[in-house]
């Protein structure tokens, strides 16, 4: 398959995914329309994605064919929840930690073995803020802050902010995404569905303002 007709295949592709998990089920029928007519311009393009790309095509299109989607139900929140003075104090010193991790990048590249560059705070997703973004040449990092110890809330978010970047990610600048935590520890649990997924868990201690930090588990990665 020709590098222009794959990369069109892939920008519909995921343009079709995006607008299936916003729940845009008719935007992502008009994507799946244009792949239909560039398979008919350009016979086997489609069977010749990766193994991954075919699997969550077959998956929107029976579902769109089959109306599955029609169950899916938005729920509107109303109101706000009160914040303590326990939680906002937390949420002050925690917003003090992203500075700190951030203005020691060099540390971060250091103990996740990425080449990343933290690109900001509180950058907004689909599915909430994440609490700071960072990449590489070919990753997207989302790194999600917990000033004390970590359970398994810190999974689902991190997953979720992964998941935002995997689905809108352009692949003509990112490959894949890694996630990162940071932690003053981790529950056994946390830490055992963290190491299940493409996540870096990392637990920091400061002290007279002096940031360290150490990765739990190892694996390898390209950069």
């Amino acid at each position: 398959m020709k590098t222009a007709v794959r990369k069109n295949v892939e920008y519909h592709l995921h343009r079709m995914f995006c607008h299936y998990l916003d729940g845009e089920f008719d935007e992502a029928k008009k994507f799946e329309t244009i792949l239909h007519t560039i398979e008919a311009e350009n016979t086997g393009a489609l069977s010749r994605i990766n193994k991954w790309d075919k699997k969550r095509l077959l998956m929107m299109k029976k579902s769109l064919k089959d109306k599955e989607y029609s169950n899916i139900k938005v729920i509107d929140i109303k109101g706000e929840e009160k914040v303590d003075a326990t939680e906002f104090e937390v949420a002050t010193s925690e917003k003090k930690l992203h500075k700190i991790l951030v203005k020691n990048e060099g540390l971060l590249r250091e103990v996740t073995g990425l080449n990343l560059k933290c690109a900001g705070f509180e950058q907004e997703t689909q599915y909430g803020f994440v609490d700071i973004m960072a990449y590489t040449s070919i990753y997207a990092v989302p790194i999600e802050v917990k000033l004390n110890r970590a359970n398994h809330t810190i999974v689902a978010q991190i997953q979720k902010y992964m998941k935002s970047y995997l689905y809108k990610v352009n692949y003509g600048i990112w490959r894949d995404v890694i996630g990162v935590t940071v932690a003053s520890e981790y529950s056994d649990n946390a830490l055992q569905e963290l190491r299940k997924i493409n996540v870096i868990p990392l637990v920091y201690t400061l002290l007279d303002n002096k940031l360290s930090l150490k990765r739990i588990n190892r694996r390898s990665y390209d950069i």
